[in-house]
């Protein structure tokens, strides 16, 4: 391998050392504040930015947009009227006290001064709204950011927050759509969208205004690129997988976690060709993710704003695991409390897929072995 070869290795290295380096131990909590409040916005536009070039770039491409559009015109349809059937299943407000409308002053405070911060003071100054102090917030900024981007191609309206999941709900349902046929080609992407609409929750965050959606959305954004970059491995397509998982990120508290699975796929694509796919997305990515870094080192300082229960010590701990999976079956198998917003249809199916996928992997190794 030539010198010129390992340089885009090198640099990824140099890259993630930095991002490590800047994240996690150059600065205190309150120089992290205010890294985060003047510069957080306009790291998360760059990302955008970079993600809708690399979009129109694919979609510029005839041969991979050569789509039949008489093919779908009826899942189409069907998208339409499953959405409208959500829209009409729950009134539209605040589903989570607290949570939404801080998401909403996030918004509100990046839409008029550019800066990561959920106001938490305001006044009337001689008849201007003018937003004073507040603090940086827990809560992942993505969804905060696209709500502000309505803000600023339409004007403010609070309605906005609702606006931006009424406009996600058929985005969700379409790549669902395209997950099923995956599965199976004739009829999946329709079962895949009737089991999903079987969920209570699923109306109530398509009329909510909450980051679930948005971070459902950006799960299926992200294992779509990723069939298409392992399909055929290029440079622009890691560039789509990459800067739709760094978005992903940061959308919910733990979806920074699927950046390992990103990692995982890149170097599937690697094995398979051979080469290091390391473009400038891909060297640039560690850095992206600082903000992230930051908040951590803000949260280690002022734990209150967690929000803990009484006698909690962290909110991710390894020991909560077997408590919060007891809490998961208890949600997904309730057969008595009808307050329960879960699907017992959705649930019974995916424990007898999972003994069907068992059965039929244990019997495809004992073939190979005869």
């Amino acid at each position: 391998m030539h010198l010129r070869d390992l340089l885009p290795a090198v640099l990824l290295l140099l890259s993630v050392s930095c991002a490590l380096l800047l994240g996690f131990f150059a600065f205190d909590s309150e120089t992290a504040v205010a890294l985060i409040k003047r510069a957080g916005y306009w790291v998360m536009l760059a990302n955008f930015t970079w993600l809708v070039i690399n979009l129109i770039k694919r979609a510029s491409r005839v041969a991979e947009v050569r789509v039949r559009l008489g093919g779908w015109i009826g899942p189409l349809l069907f998208i339409s009227a499953v959405s409208a059937v959500l829209f009409a299943l729950q009134p539209t407000g605040y589903k989570i006290i607290m949570d939404e409308p801080v998401l909403s002053a996030t918004a509100l405070r990046m839409h008029e001064y550019k800066e990561v911060m959920t106001t938490a003071r305001a006044h009337d100054l001689q008849g201007v709204f003018t937003q004073l102090d507040g603090y940086v917030d827990k809560r992942p900024y993505f969804y905060p950011f696209l709500v502000s981007l309505l803000h600023d191609f339409t004007g403010y309206r609070s309605s906005n927050t609702f606006l931006l999941n009424a406009l996600l709900t058929p985005v969700f349902l379409g790549l669902l759509f395209i997950c099923g046929r995956w599965a199976w080609p004739r009829y999946g992407g329709y079962c895949a969208v009737m089991l999903f609409a079987t969920v209570p929750l699923l109306a109530m965050n398509v009329n909510g205004g909450g980051f679930e959606l948005l971070n459902l959305v950006m799960i299926l954004a992200a294992v779509v690129a990723a069939k298409s970059y392992v399909e055929a491995p290029s440079l622009r397509r890691v560039d789509t997988l990459i800067l739709v998982g760094l978005l992903l990120a940061q959308t919910r508290y733990e979806s920074v976690l699927y950046v390992l699975a990103v990692a995982a796929v890149g170097l599937v694509g690697w094995f398979k060709v051979r080469t290091l796919l390391i473009s400038t997305v891909t060297i640039v990515a560690p850095l992206l993710l600082i903000p992230f870094a930051l908040q951590q080192v803000i949260f280690s300082d002022y734990q209150g704003l967690w929000q803990l229960k009484d006698g909690a010590e962290k909110p991710f701990l390894l020991r909560l695991i077997p408590e919060n999976l007891e809490h998961a079956a208890t949600f997904f198998f309730n057969f008595t409390d009808d307050q329960q917003p879960n699907s017992l249809l959705l649930s019974v199916l995916f424990v007898a897929a999972l003994v069907v996928t068992l059965v039929l992997g244990f019997s495809m190794d004992s073939k190979r072995q005869f």
